[in-house]
Formats: C-alpha cells, structure tokens, sequence
C-alpha cells in the first residue's frame, strides 16, 4: 500500500473515513489481542520446548554416567578371564542396577555379533538399529529416540589403556521412558500457562481501553500512529513481564534438575570411595579415581569440577571441565554461591575422613536462560511486526473504500504477501544445511550438491515470473497468486519427506515456480493501482510485506529447527501456507477487479507481439539495468544472504536460533529502512543514480568482508547491503517500467521478462558460491562475488557517463 495515500485518506474528516466507528475500533482492538495472545502462547511453548531439550539432554546425560559406571564394572570382571556369555554373575549386576535405578524399565546385554544373551524388565521388542551400534573403535554410547524410549547401547569393550585397542565384548542396553522428561515438563507446563494467561489478561485489559480511548478523540491521522504506539508499548510490556516470570520459574527449575542430577553422580561416586576406605586405603592413596571422575565431567555440561577433599578440606583430587574454569583452587571456595555447591561427606568406619564437592557451572546455567531470553525476545519482535502489518491492514480495510478506490487495495496485498512469505520462509536459515545432511549427486562435490535446491528453486522463480507475466495478459491476478500459494505450500510439505539432493531440489522447484507466480501477480496489481509518482513507494511497501514475513519466518524457524527438528519445519509451513490460502480468499479476491488504471501506461500494451518482446533486448537502458545491476545483484542476494550466510555463522560455531537472528537485520532494513530510503528516490529524476549508488554501497560491503570478518562485522555488512538493495530495488523497477520498451511492450510483459531474467543471477548465486568453496573459504568466495558486483556497477557508471541524461519518454 502507498502509506502516503493511506495517510492522506486518514486525515480526512471521520464523514468520509470512518475509522473512528465502534465496529472498526473493536476489529482493530480484536485482531491485536488475538495476535498477542498468539504471541504469548508461543513463547510458553517455545519455553516448553527448551525445557523438554534441556530435560532430555540431563536425562540422557545422567543415565549415561550410570550406564558408563556399570559397564565399568563389567570391563574389571572380564579382566579375569571370563567371556561375557559365561558371566555368571551377569543377571545379579543387571538386578542390582535396576534396583538401584528402578525408572529402568528394559536392560539387556548383547553379544558382539549382536545376540540377546540375557535380558531383564520388560520383553526387548526391538533392538538397535544396526547401523547404530558403537564400535570399539569410538567406545561411546548410542542414543536411539522411539516412539516413548529412549535406548541407550553402551559397548563392553576389554579393559586396555586405551578403549581404541580393546577388544569388543558385546553391548550394554538399557531403556529410560520419555514420560520421566514429560513429568517435569508437565510441572512447568502448569506454571508457564498460568503466567501467560495472567499476563494476556494485564495486557488486553490496558490495551483495549486505550485503543476505544484514541479513537474516541478522532484525530485522524495520528490515530494509526498512536494505536501503532499503543500496541507496542502493550506487546513489549506484556513479553517482558512474561519473559521475566518465564525465566525465574525456568532457572528455579532447571537448577534444582541439575542438583538432583549431581547428587545422583555423586552417590555413585560415594559409593566406589567407601568401599575402597573400607578396605583400609588412605584417602590420599585412592587409585583410578580421574577415571571415573572424568567419565561424570564428560557426560555432564552443567558441572564445572569435582574435587575430593580430606577432612582438612585440603584438595586431593580434582577435575575441572574443559569448558569453563569456575573453582580456583579448589579449596574452602569462600563467597562461592551454595546454591551452585553439593557436598557429599566420606567416611571410614563412622568417622569423616573427608569429602567430594561437585561444583555446578553457573555459566552453563546462564547459557541456557540467556538462549532462552533470546528466543523470548525474537518472539516478542516478531509479533509485534505481526500487529503492525495488521494495523496496516485493518486501517485500510476500515476507511470503507476499499472497493470504490484502487488506492487502498495495496494494504490487504501486502498483508497477503506477509502471510504467504510468513509460511514460505521458515527454512531460508537452515536450507543449505538441510542439504548437507541428504544423499549428495553422485560425481558432485558436496558443495555443489549443497547449492543446488537452491539454484534449482531461484531457476523455476524466474519461470515463474515468466509464466505469471504471460498469465496476467489473459487473466487476473488472483487466481496466479491462489495458484502460487498452493504450489508453495506443496513443495514446503513434500521438502520434509527428502532424503536426496535431487529429490530436494525437485521439492523446491515447486516452491519457486509458486513464489514466482505470487511475486509476479502482487508486483503487477500494485503497478496498475499506482499513479506513476509513487510507484517506487508501493513497490517498496510490497517489499516490506515481504520481508516482514521472511524476517519473522526465518527467526521463528531458526528457533523451531532446534527444538523439532529441522523436517517438522517443513511440516509447519505447509500448514501456516494454509492460513495464507484462507486470507487471499477472504479479501483478496475482489481487489483490483474492474478497477480504473492510473495515468500512464498500460499494463499490457495494445497489440503487442511476440516479435515486440524482442525490443527490448535493443533496448539499451533495459540492457544494462539488467546485466550489470539486476542480475548481479539477484547473484550476491542468493550466493551471500540464502547460501553462503548459514554456512558461514555454522562454521563459527553460531547456533541455529542464532544464526536465524543474525539474518534478521536485512529484512528489518528493508522493512523500515527502505520505503524511507524510496522517498528519496520518487524524488529523483534520474532513477540510475540510486542504481549506481546502492550497486557500489553493496558490492563494496561484500568485498570488505573478504578481509574482515567475523559474527559481528556479517551483522554490519548486512546493514550495508540491505541498504543497497533499498536504494536500487525500487528504482531500478521504476526505471525499466517507465522506459521506451515498456511503453511499446506492456509493463506487465516487461516486467516479468526483466524479472525472469533478473533470475538468472539468483541461479548463478549458489552455485558460484559452491564452486568457489570447493578452492576457497567461504569469507573469500563471498569477497569474490562482491567483486563481481562491484565491477559491474563500475561499468555501469562509465556507461552511463558515455550516454548522458536517461532515455525514457
């Protein structure tokens, strides 16, 4: 929508717009409290998810150091000769670890051929799969995930220096219920749903009053602006307040889990010193206590050090994570927190001989609320664009106008366009390493095979927008964009069920011919119902509810992949392209129907031929917008922000929510960055100047973070190159709509054709990025491209220095 009309229509007296009336105050009043409630749900369930992850991580965590305890015990045993199918005490060691871990439901011991040999609890009703079985080589454990088990295979390997050159004498299994995970999440569940809904009530208690208050006053146009303020103030005062009580009840918990935990390690613990003291071993004289020590820091994150202390507390034996170096000393540990501490006494025939400190690591616990807190605050953001893009629409749609003048139609358009890119783009942050984890081409290297879903979906993009430019000649707008919906949300789905790169790159042809379609139908219905003056601005506003739903997508999905796992992504945007589908239906399908077109030229010229599309290939201007700005920039967009940038942020180790954040910049950029941007640009008369200016900025950028990179220097380089494309998007649009060719040929014919082609460089993208990367790293090969970009624009500006003033009549 041209915000500039909007504003216009608003500011007129409440007669003629009536956006004061009850029933579009309580729409208005409605639709934000029903999206912050979303909101507020969602952050309950993504504090549920992060509790189930951290839950099944600690469970998993503890029952391997009892299972690596037992298998220990085992591996001494075998020391003395005996095979593991001649243990005669075998069925009194798997009777006594159930005992002593009753919530064990199945523990059974295999052979190293993989045959039952002794099994006790419930019946084995399936066992391992058999490519997952630990070797003796890796000496680790296997987790298998079943449908309400978790299977744990321990390898019984012979007692050597070194695991790698024991012989394997068969497996350990045991299996743990999901449901102890559901218990503790079922607690919390209770606590989180009273806080979100406490916190929904406070929220639209003070926000609907305040909404009926303003519009009362009727002040025209600063109505929207202050019932945007107004919802902003609500959202973020509502998910503060529930992040804060989320986090408190999420830290209590956790904490009081991993001390649990703890003193579960430190029993065991316990229980190997007591019994070698009560052999009459001094304390200081304890052998192949790191052993054991050292298995309980590996498998445990959430503790910093154990240390066995005499009854001097003087230090005996220490282990300190890795990771973090919490306890200098290991002494008295004075102003330590206590909440943090667990000690555990040792003694020697009643008598205290010392004691064993486990020392929780805070900065582990921090970690853990601090990604919490960032999910929290990235679902706050996101719905709070959400009520934004929603105020824009319902304001709109209430000026009652909506079918008598074309210039209001654009607003439901932009909304559509969210909610389709909302549901389209939940795995832009994950894609290129989604296929790194299929089967890969064979002959290709993996970095090709990487790039190509990619380049396959920006190929059928520009087919699209060929087919969708060919479409609107003969027939309307809707039923191209319902087309492109339903086509998207196909390939969405069917990306989950993937298990090769071809079969990905076939799942997102479908994704990019349906996209090429909406794109194409929603750009030419704003086109035909903008007067030529601003046509850059609702070409941005387009764009902005575009980016708006990439923007809250990826950050959502980024989030969603590492709590259900990157295929039931794909699952979820299937199902939201559904929403989107419902919305078009509803709103869109009236708009631009029997609509009278601006001054200016036609959408489709009179006459045109098929021999007139060749014209424009003469046509310098269209030339040289295409080659050496269009195309190169479609190359950096898709090789450094869709391909390059998640594997960039994974390799320096940025998690999956993160590296979602980290993109966030660019689309908040072209959100509300650009249509100010494009306000300078409708004023300046020859569109090539913030052509050449934003393919310098941008291709500039990229070749800077040859030499400097890192996480924070990607951040603003982003900045940089959304700007660029705020600066030469519009105007480059405008520039070739409003040319000689388009006159001739049809602005619609000829902006699907210089889309389509525009195209070529997001195929490119990928796949020189991924043949870059089989010779250099990834910081050079984005360098590389923003060469290319740069070069280009320099020729541009030489050129346009050549032909002087533009050509357009």
């Amino acid at each position: 929508m041209s915000e500039a009309a909007l504003d216009e229509r608003m500011s007129e007296p409440p007669s003629q717009v009536m956006i004061g009336s009850g029933g579009c105050v309580r729409r208005i009043a409605l639709f934000i409290a029903g999206t912050l409630l979303s909101a507020l749900l969602l952050n309950a369930a993504l504090s549920i998810l992060t509790l189930e992850r951290v839950y099944s991580r600690s469970l998993l965590s503890s029952y391997t150091v009892i299972g690596d305890y037992h298998v220990e015990k085992i591996r001494r045993s075998l020391t003395f000769g005996k095979s593991l199918d001649r243990f005669s005490g075998l069925d009194r060691l798997l009777a006594a670890i159930q005992g002593e871990n009753p919530e064990i439901t199945k523990l059974a011991v295999y052979s190293p051929e993989r045959e039952l040999l002794l099994s006790l609890g419930a019946p084995m009703t399936e066992t391992p799969d058999a490519d997952r079985w630990p070797t003796a080589a890796t000496g680790t454990v296997v987790v298998t995930h079943r449908a309400e088990f978790y299977s744990l295979t321990f390898p019984i390997v012979s007692a050597a220096e070194d695991s790698a050159t024991g012989e394997l004498q068969g497996f350990l299994v045991l299996d743990l219920p999901k449901a102890l995970v559901g218990a503790k999440v079922a607690a919390a569940r209770v606590q989180l749903a009273t806080t979100c809904l406490l916190s929904g009530i406070l929220a639209i208690g003070l926000l609907l009053p305040a909404i009926f208050w303003l519009a009362g006053r009727r002040h025209g146009q600063a109505l929207r602006s202050r019932i945007l303020g107004v919802t902003a103030v609500v959202f973020l005062g509502s998910q503060v307040a529930f992040s804060y009580h989320a986090i408190s009840d999420f830290e209590d918990c956790y904490i009081d889990d991993v001390r649990q935990e703890s003193v579960k390690f430190g029993e065991l613990l316990r229980v190997d010193i007591d019994r070698i003291l009560d052999l009459g071993v001094p304390i200081n004289k304890l052998v192949r206590v790191e052993t054991l020590l050292n298995d309980i820091l590996g498998n445990t994150p959430e503790l910093a050090a154990i240390t066995i202390v005499d009854v001097d507390k003087r230090p005996l034996y220490r282990l300190e994570s890795l990771a973090t170096k919490t306890v200098a000393g290991g002494g008295e540990r004075a102003g330590a927190n206590p909440r943090y501490q667990i000690d555990l006494p040792l003694a020697r025939e009643g008598k205290p001989v010392g004691a064993i400190h486990l020392d929780i690591d805070k900065a582990a616990i921090d970690k853990v609320r601090l990604d919490l807190a960032l999910d929290l605050a990235t679902v706050a953001l996101v719905s709070l664009l959400i009520g934004f893009e929603f105020v824009f629409f319902l304001v709109a749609l209430d000026t009652a106008v909506l079918r008598a003048a074309p210039d209001t139609a654009p607003a439901p358009v932009r909304t559509g366009a969210f909610l389709y890119a909302f549901a389209m783009a939940l795995s832009l942050s994950f894609l290129p390493l989604y296929a790194s984890q299929l089967a890969p081409l064979p002959g290709l290297p993996r970095e090709l095979s990487m790039a190509l879903p990619l380049s396959v979906e920006m190929l059928l993009v520009a087919l699209g927008l060929a087919l969708g430019g060919h479409w609107l000649e003969r027939g309307d707008w809707f039923a191209s964009f319902v087309c492109g919906v339903l086509l998207t949300g196909i390939g969405v789905g069917l990306c989950s069920l993937a298990q090769t790169s071809w079969q990905l790159a076939g799942c997102r042809a479908l994704v990019g011919l349906g996209y090429g379609l909406a794109v194409m139908s929603t750009q030419t219905v704003l086109v035909s119902l903008s007067a030529a003056g601003n046509r850059a601005s609702a070409i941005t506003g387009l764009e902005a509810g575009y980016y708006a739903g990439f923007i809250s997508s990826t950050a959502i999905g980024g989030m969603l992949a590492e709590k259900i796992g990157l295929r039931a992504v794909f699952v979820v945007g299937a199902l939201l392209m559904l929403i989107a589908l419902a919305f078009a239906c509803v709103f869109l399908r009236s708009v631009g129907r029997r609509q009278p077109l601006p001054d200016g030229a036609p959408v489709v010229a009179a006459g045109a031929t098929e021999a007139s599309l060749f014209s424009l290939l003469g046509d310098r201007e269209f030339l040289a917008s295409l080659l050496l700005s269009a195309i190169p920039a479609a190359l950096c967009l898709a090789g450094f922000l869709y391909f390059a940038s998640p594997l960039f942020l994974s390799e320096a180790g940025i998690s999956q929510s993160n590296i979602a954040r980290l993109m966030m910049p660019y689309g908040l950029c072209m959100i509300y960055l650009a249509p100010l941007i494009n306000k300078w640009v409708d004023t300046v008369g020859d569109k090539r100047i913030p052509v050449l200016v934003g393919g310098v900025l941008g291709g500039s950028a990229l070749l800077m973070f040859h030499f400097i990179h890192s996480p924070l220097v990607f951040v603003g380089i982003l900045v940089l190159f959304s700007i660029s494309g705020a600066l030469s998007y519009g105007a480059r649009l405008t520039l070739v709509s409003e040319s000689a060719a388009a006159r001739r040929v049809g602005i619609s014919r000829t902006l699907g054709i210089f889309s389509s082609l525009e195209r070529v460089g997001n195929i490119l993208g990928p796949l020189l990025v991924g043949s870059l990367l089989v010779v250099f790293s990834v910081t050079a090969a984005i360098g590389t491209i923003g060469l290319v970009y740069l070069a280009c624009n320099l020729l541009l500006f030489v050129l346009c220095l050549v032909r002087g003033p533009s050509a357009r009549t």
